[in-house]
């Protein structure tokens, strides 16, 4: 699996959503809205992003990679479920299955 895609994306998400509560949390803890308290919250969300991004990128890099590492270790499969579902490449056989399923409900479909 690509992992750094899926640790991009993590990171990414979670430091946006970093980035909004503290932004407005320093807002409704100022006593009075100005443009100076704006442009000071934005400051203020952009540098604990950046910080915090650098961190995240770390520990979630961390997961993701051990969790492929045990799911290819315990040679776990997708139909097993769980966290590992996303992280385990499908076998050829998965694909053939849902292949035939997509056929067998197109055809379905058309009767219909």
């Amino acid at each position: 699996m690509d992992s750094v895609r899926m640790v991009k994306t993590l990171s990414k998400a979670f430091v946006v959503v970093v980035f909004w509560i503290v932004f407005f949390v320093s807002l409704v803890l100022m006593p009075v809205i100005t443009v100076n308290t704006l442009i000071f919250a934005l400051i203020k969300s952009f540098l604990v992003s950046a910080v915090l991004w650098v961190l995240v990128v770390i520990i979630f890099d961390s997961l993701v990679k051990t969790i492929i590492a045990d799911a290819e270790e315990k040679e776990a499969q997708r139909i097993d479920g769980g966290l590992s579902y996303h992280f385990i490449k499908p076998d050829i056989n998965e694909l053939q299955h849902e292949e035939e399923n997509l056929a067998d409900k197109n055809k379905a479909d058309k009767k219909s």
